[in-house]
């Protein structure tokens, strides 16, 4: 039983009648995910359609996870050290753009059929975040976003 690429759709492989999510970890990455050289992880469906709306979720995560070792390997020694308000600014665009090419990817990948799955996992996250009492305001969310950037670069977060 072989391993198949699926065409157009970079970490997505068949083997059998069932789908899979694999990932080569970078090597100076590796010690931030156990010493492992690869993710790989069952998609658990043998269709197409659902194997895609799972792959998305799997390349958002394992993204925000290299993203995240990469800050923690450049940064290690920024510990205890409060940024900028121009660094500040700097990780949060950064960020939104990392999320806006992350959505640019999910999307161009997602056929009219994947709609509705991709439109239910959004209320679903919708859901999630309304009942941890996410508050829906720009004030509060910048910070929140500021203060995960902040940890994710070893920073302390800034006072209010």
């Amino acid at each position: 039983m072989g391993m198949q690429k699926v065409p157009h759709h970079e970490r997505l492989y068949k083997r059998g009648n069932t789908y899979q999510y694999r990932f080569l970890v970078p090597a100076e990455l590796r010690a931030y995910f156990g010493g492992k050289s690869e993710i790989k992880k069952s998609l658990k469906t043998d269709s197409l359609k659902e194997a895609k709306v799972r792959w998305a979720r799997e390349c958002a995560q394992t993204d925000r996870e290299i993203a995240d070792a990469r800050h923690k390997l450049e940064t290690s020694s920024n510990s205890h050290r409060t940024p900028t308000k121009s660094e500040a600014w700097t990780m949060v665009r950064d960020w939104h753009t990392e999320q806006l090419e992350r959505e640019k990817l999910a999307l161009a990948s997602a056929s009219i059929e994947d709609l509705p799955a991709r439109l239910q996992h959004s209320r679903e996250e919708q859901t999630a975040h309304a009942q941890h009492g996410f508050v829906q305001k720009f004030h509060p969310m910048a910070d929140a976003v500021l203060g995960f950037l902040c940890e994710r670069n070893d920073l302390q977060t800034p006072a209010p």
